[in-house]
């Protein structure tokens, strides 16, 4: 899962493929859903097309719609078969302006769209950039929610529990953005889709971790 600004970053070959180069090495890695940023809404909705018809994984945002006719850029929310339980994964993009898009209130629009998740699922998990601050207000403000995975820059290594919603943050953020790190989430749920206990942490991604000859020869390739 990703909480979003992850297709063009700040270097090539992502910015000069405008994304490409990112959903090919997420489908590699078997992403299974990916929520739109403000970052990500840089690239134009046109390009934003392009690249959810390339991947395999689902982009996300429930708030984020074009402005030329006010159709929505990614799907609100996708439903994974986990075992018995039935998980959904919703996608906030986080407030601000995005030009040529309407980004509508993100809290609003979790208290609309939540309670028809709940309908469908057992565990709801919201995928958003917005800083982790946001994610207090989101739990506060919206029962039913049982992880909120967040970006941004503040940092809360060991994850944080508001009601029976559990916060984490997509990886330590400064320093440590841009694939340096990888978050682990060990959450267990009950036959009810109650939490019951979690673990979170942060690996490096550092040179002693074996490389993938695959996505080895993928960066490779796409570097010359």
């Amino acid at each position: 899962m990703d909480a979003g600004n992850s297709l063009s970053g700040d270097t090539p070959p992502a910015t000069s493929s405008e994304g490409k180069t990112s959903i090919e090495v997420m489908n590699k890695m078997g992403y299974d859903a990916m929520a739109l940023a403000l970052g990500d809404l840089a690239l134009g909705a046109d390009v934003l097309q392009q690249r959810a018809a390339e991947a395999t994984f689902p982009l996300l945002s429930a708030n984020a719609a074009v402005r030329a006719g006010n159709q929505a850029i990614g799907k609100h929310y996708v439903i994974r078969q986990v075992g018995e339980q039935r998980v959904a994964l919703i996608g906030l993009t986080e407030a601000g302006e995005a030009p040529g898009f309407i980004i509508a209130d993100p809290i609003a629009t979790a208290r609309k769209i939540v309670p028809e998740v709940a309908r469908q699922a057992d565990i709801i998990i919201v995928l958003t950039h917005a800083p982790v601050s946001f994610g207090r207000q989101l739990a506060a403000a919206v029962t039913g929610i049982d992880l909120i995975i967040t970006g941004g820059d503040e940092v809360i290594p060991n994850g944080e529990t508001i009601g029976s919603t559990l916060i984490v943050h997509a990886d330590v953020a400064m320093p440590g953005h841009a694939g340096r790190n990888l978050g682990i989430i060990n959450a267990d749920f009950d036959a009810a889709g109650n939490l019951v206990k979690q673990t979170h942490s942060v690996m490096p991604l550092s040179e002693a971790l074996p490389e993938d000859a695959d996505v080895a020869a993928w960066v490779q390739a796409v570097s010359q």
